[in-house]
């Protein structure tokens, strides 16, 4: 009974630990691929311009924010032809 309770009091340390390690890495992103080679908000802009070009059907529109006012903004739209 005693090594069954450690195993389990074991098992459940090392599920909240990785837990913890699953959900710190998303939320500081570290699992996620930038679609610009910087973190330069222009190279952000021109590849978002280029997969939208190549992409994307339909409107968007994005805005980038810094110190909390619109600091970029970007179009995207597709005229339909009837």
């Amino acid at each position: 009974m005693k090594r069954f309770v450690k195993y389990l009091i074991v098992t459940i340390i090392l599920t909240i630990g990785w837990g913890i390690i699953v959900f710190i890495g998303l939320s500081h992103g570290w699992w996620y691929n930038s679609i610009a080679g910087s973190k330069e908000p222009e190279a952000f802009i021109s590849a978002i311009k280029e997969s939208t070009k190549k992409e994307f059907v339909g409107n968007f529109a994005m805005a980038i924010m810094k110190n909390g006012r619109v600091d970029r903004e970007l179009f995207h739209f597709t005229q339909q032809t009837s």
